[in-house]
């Protein structure tokens, strides 16, 4: 975590809420494109959470926050989100455009009752074309994916949670 994260807080976190008001996850960020962007592709296949879960974006600043719907997105190209999102963004805070955006410091994504980091993705940092040597030697990257396959009790990830949260059968 962030030094300067550490004193003030993320700006904006994505809350996973089960029956209403357990909050059992959150992903922490200082911009809240990054987090819109991390679960808009299961709005656009219109998908949305199953019982009993539900998406909430949470204004750290003030305590803010709105259950996010599909209306709050959209399938356009380039365009993620509706003016609805737009207008219950403005509510929560009204300085959401001058603020946080291409933030440099790393969302992290937590259980809420331990506190614990969860990985967001298995996917390394510098992405998969890290692991491919500067001669196009292959054998990282496969030893990696070999590993990914064959781990029997591999620690869930941020997708592999919003996969649950979304109902979506793990072979999709």
């Amino acid at each position: 975590m962030n030094f300067m994260n550490k004193i003030f807080g993320y700006r904006w976190s994505l809350y996973i809420v089960k029956n209403g008001k357990e909050l059992v996850y959150a992903l922490h960020d200082n911009d809240w494109f990054r987090i819109i962007i991390s679960i808009h592709k299961y709005f656009e296949k219109g998908l949305k959470p199953v019982h009993p879960w539900s998406l909430h974006l949470n204004f750290n600043k003030k305590h803010k926050n709105f259950i996010l719907l599909p209306e709050h997105f959209t399938s356009e190209d380039n365009n993620y989100y509706t003016d609805l999102f737009i207008q219950e963004l403005n509510k929560i805070d009204p300085k959401w455009k001058t603020s946080g955006r291409n933030s440099k410091v790393e969302p992290i994504f937590v259980e809420a009752a331990t506190k614990k980091e969860i990985k967001i993705s298995h996917v390394p940092t510098g992405g998969f074309s890290s692991l491919i040597g500067a001669d196009g030697d292959t054998s990282k990257f496969y030893e990696h994916m070999d590993a990914l396959m064959n781990q029997k009790d591999k620690e869930p990830t941020f997708y592999d949670i919003m996969d649950d949260v979304f109902g979506k059968p793990a072979s999709q």
